[in-house]
């Protein structure tokens, strides 16, 4: 065993797909902009540049941990048949999403969960899905969680130009909301299906940008949905992404095709708006998955934009 839209163009803005009705939350792309230094250097950045991991990051799988808490709540039913946990389940459903990587280690190793009050205290020597029980002064109670990473620019100015990852940690709102690992739930959010799209940020995947396609990085989910699996769809935007191969690809499918060239587009690179270079050089970058509708942007820390936008369906 492994170890464990129709828009043609990249978003060239942050956008917020969502309207929430009784039952629909968004995992909306909204982020917090760091400082943009004159000295920081070099060109602008392309907002068509991918945002991944090095290979050599990758070797063997990331040691992303999980907070103790979180595996606290899991109970033995929620162990698959080859003994995962939900967590390590996600992280398996990525690894089999390419030939190319492992992307993440299984088993997973237990973290102390941190409960910081400032995003940028968990940017340490470890990687991790944590649980927030204040939450952070300057992100909302309307958002579920955030994927944050920082990340470097490599081959700069050339066309193989892309922001090499260096960390990433995923911090989930448990002051304001519940999540559940039962998927028929109505009373809370899926905790499955809520990593497993987070994972794909973690990974450097945007929104599919078309509810026509079966996709885990569609921007809205149902709280008595669960999407617990990567689709071919998703397979496809992983192997343009790091390489490799999937079932899709080898296939006879009409998506067997650069994402380039396919007429549903999953961004694969992270909206320009997030990419903001600090003093040093690293890029900070903040998503958030929200629950109001209301999509607000900042520019060093300071909100200054908000603004509903209606989904153009709900899923079903």
């Amino acid at each position: 065993m492994k170890n464990i839209a129709n828009h043609t163009h990249i978003f060239r803005e942050v956008r917020c797909l969502f309207k929430l009705s009784v039952l629909a939350i968004s995992l909306t792309s909204c982020f917090t902009q760091e400082s943009t230094p004159s000295s920081s250097g070099g060109s602008a950045i392309s907002d068509d540049t991918p945002v991944r991991w090095n290979s050599s990051s990758l070797s063997g799988g990331m040691n992303v941990k999980i907070a103790q808490e979180i595996l606290d709540d899991f109970v033995g039913a929620d162990d698959d048949s080859n003994g995962l946990n939900p967590v390590e389940q996600m992280y398996d459903q990525w690894n089999d999403a390419t030939s190319a990587q492992n992307f993440f280690d299984i088993p997973a190793v237990a973290t102390s969960n941190l409960n910081y009050s400032d995003l940028t205290d968990y940017r340490d020597s470890e990687m991790g899905i944590y649980k927030s029980h204040s939450w952070f002064s300057n992100v909302q109670s309307s958002v579920l969680a955030v994927t944050q990473y920082y990340g470097y620019r490599k081959n700069t100015g050339t066309a193989s130009e892309y922001i090499e990852m260096s960390h990433a940690d995923i911090i989930m709102n448990y002051k304001d909301y519940n999540f559940n690992t039962t998927a028929s739930s109505t009373v809370a959010y899926d905790f499955h299906s809520v990593v497993l799209h987070e994972l794909g940020h973690f990974l450097g995947l945007g929104h599919t940008s078309s509810y026509s396609v079966n996709s885990v990085m569609l921007p809205s989910l149902s709280i008595s949905s669960s999407k617990r699996e990567v689709s071919a769809y998703d397979k496809a935007s992983i192997v343009e992404l790091y390489g490799g191969s999937s079932a899709l690809l080898a296939g006879n499918s009409a998506l067997s095709v650069s994402r380039s060239a396919a007429s549903v587009a999953t961004t694969k690179v992270l909206p320009e708006s997030a990419r903001q270079i600090s003093d040093d050089g690293e890029i900070h970058g903040l998503i958030e998955l929200r629950a109001d509708g209301k999509c607000t942007h900042f520019v060093n820390g300071k909100a200054i934009d908000q603004h509903q936008v209606a989904l153009h369906k709900r899923l079903k």
